[in-house]
């Protein structure tokens, strides 16, 4: 678990995760102490604004043996022990899959129409979802529909669990690897909730029919 606390409106924050005293300073200096001798263990320039273009704070969290920084649209993944950064990923970028006949032609490296796994440049988790059949390859009717990316503004919440990333930002849930941070998913929340309310009206019809 991670506790948060603020010494002042503009000052440090202190962060505690497990055993270890986290600070995150003004000037983006992420230190790490030891919580029973208090001795400084690592530290680092996080290369992130403290603050968003919004006004809100960088946000950090922890998982596992990872510290993941997120502002603007900037991803990081740091070590939680030497507090390198591992990982650093622009979430626009990381969601702008190609879509449709752009997405065959911009991976169909030997012009079968299908996309295969060796050709394929995202990780085997959007792979997977992507080849619905499990054929093994990505054919037309699979690859990925536009995923709206270029509406991706303003605030965004970065949570955490041990099955992804989850970036809140309006009304789209993107959901990435918290081990490598590759991009799985994107959901529209008001497509799904359409999706459901379109699934309902039809399961009440095929009641209706057997009554």
């Amino acid at each position: 678990t991670m506790q948060e606390r603020e010494m002042g409106a503009s000052g440090p924050r202190l962060l505690l995760h497990e055993d270890m005293v986290y600070v995150l300073y003004g000037d983006g200096r992420l230190s790490r102490y030891d919580s029973k001798t208090l001795r400084k263990e690592a530290s680092t320039v996080i290369p992130l604004s403290r603050y968003t273009e919004d006004g809100e704070e960088l946000q950090l969290k922890f998982l596992e043996n990872n510290v993941y920084a997120f502002a603007n649209g900037n991803l990081l993944r740091l070590n939680a022990e030497t507090l390198a950064v591992v990982d650093n990923v622009d979430l626009a970028s990381v969601v702008k899959m190609p879509a449709g006949r752009e997405f065959i032609s911009a991976y169909d490296a030997n012009g079968d129409q299908f996309v295969s796994r060796n050709e394929f440049k995202g990780s085997e988790i959007a792979f997977e979802r992507l080849d619905a059949n499990g054929d093994g390859r990505i054919s037309i009717a699979e690859a990925p529909r536009a995923t709206g990316a270029e509406g991706l503004k303003g605030p965004a919440k970065l949570a955490v669990s041990s099955d992804g990333l989850y970036v809140f930002q309006g009304n789209k849930v993107i959901r990435l690897n918290p081990n490598n941070l590759d991009f799985i998913t994107m959901i529209d929340v008001d497509e799904l909730g359409k999706q459901h309310e379109k699934s309902g009206k039809q399961k009440e019809t095929k009641e209706d029919s057997y009554r």
